[in-house]
């Protein structure tokens, strides 16, 4: 990722850390896979991603929330105050 434009977006930090983790974990995995003919645990691997990509959906959302203005008299969820 370019560090001029995360430099410029500190707040994106945590989730950019996040892909960066899931993309070095599917390029172990390619590079395990190509290295030879040895056995994979692939229901290993799949448990990995799955918490690598929850992982990113937390990031995400702690992203989006850390940007809303709580400091009001109320919110509206799904159009109810």
């Amino acid at each position: 990722m370019d560090q001029a434009w995360l430099h410029q977006r500190p707040h994106l930090a945590p989730l950019a850390r996040s892909l960066d983790a899931i993309l070095k974990l599917a390029d172990e995995q390619y590079k395990q896979g190509r290295a030879g003919g040895d056995a994979v645990d692939y229901a290993e691997f799949e448990e990995r991603v799955a918490h690598a990509t929850a992982r990113i959906e937390q990031d995400v959302h702690q992203v989006a929330l850390s940007g809303l203005d709580v400091d009001v008299p109320f919110i509206r969820v799904w159009g109810k105050h």
